[in-house]
């Protein structure tokens, strides 16, 4: 493998030749360096940020990759080509926030509204109106429907079936037009910030096997009322931060 921060911030490196044997790469070990080309064909793990920032990198193939921690290509502004994922068990939050690939798909009026990977949703930046999550999917990645800066969400109801158990970090972070959520009681984890910014939601069913709600709800300045589920034992930092118009919060006994 290749450790932690291991090529991180080098000016000068700009092809790594991996042999076979490496299958994992840590935690920013490629971080904010002049990488341009290396074979990711064989690697199994990456860890979060391990390419954040190379903004000379301009293709990944990921056809082994298994595990991709948060943001690993965030910021490689030059990468539009991605290939692989046939594999991909676990991903992080803002994998490919800002890079060329994140935008072009703004642009591709082809490309359907859902990017689902082995079960996994990784992008909606397209949906508008009301949407229906397909029943195969089992998680939302982390910053799915977060969309570009300079283009405004038009998601305003999403129905989220029961073969979900996993709502990531920021998955619906500033959908500025969503209403309404309703979610069956399959998920078990929902993720920090997870509905953050949503500037519309006034209304949300939760599933009644979570645990915890951790800033989830941060800036939701229109959520006027809201039931936990009993399951929930524990309400925890900045859960409801700025919720400036929630009058009524029931928790059951």
């Amino acid at each position: 493998k290749i450790g932690t921060s291991a090529f991180s911030k080098n000016p000068y490196i700009q092809t790594a030749l991996l042999p076979d044997t490496v299958t994992e790469i840590e935690a920013y070990a490629f971080y904010d360096s002049s990488i341009r080309e290396i074979d990711l064909s064989k690697i199994k793990q990456i860890g979060a940020g391990a390419f954040d920032n190379c903004r000379m990198l301009e293709e990944a193939n990921l056809e082994a990759a298994e595990i991709l921690g948060k943001v690993v290509f965030r910021g490689c502004k030059s990468l539009k080509t991605v290939t692989g994922l046939e594999q991909l068990q676990e991903i992080g939050s803002g994998v490919f926030l800002d890079t060329q690939l994140w935008e072009d798909y703004w642009k591709d009026e082809a490309r359907g509204d859902l990017w689902i990977v082995n079960g996994i949703l990784l992008c909606g930046y397209h949906c508008t109106g009301t949407v229906v999550i397909p029943d195969h999917v089992k998680k939302i990645a982390g910053n799915a429907f977060h969309t570009p800066n300079e283009i405004e969400s038009r998601l305003e109801k999403v129905i989220i079936p029961d073969s979900v158990t996993e709502i990531g970090s920021g998955a619906f972070i500033s959908c500025r037009a969503l209403t309404t959520v309703r979610m069956e009681n399959s998920v078990t984890h929902i993720e920090s910030s997870a509905f953050a910014g949503c500037l519309k939601l006034t209304d949300i069913r939760l599933s009644n096997t979570l645990t915890s709600i951790d800033g989830i709800f941060e800036y939701c300045t229109s959520l006027e009322r809201l039931t936990l589920p009993a399951s929930v034992k524990k309400v925890g930092e900045d859960a409801f931060w700025h919720c400036p118009k929630l009058k009524t919060l029931t928790i059951p006994p």
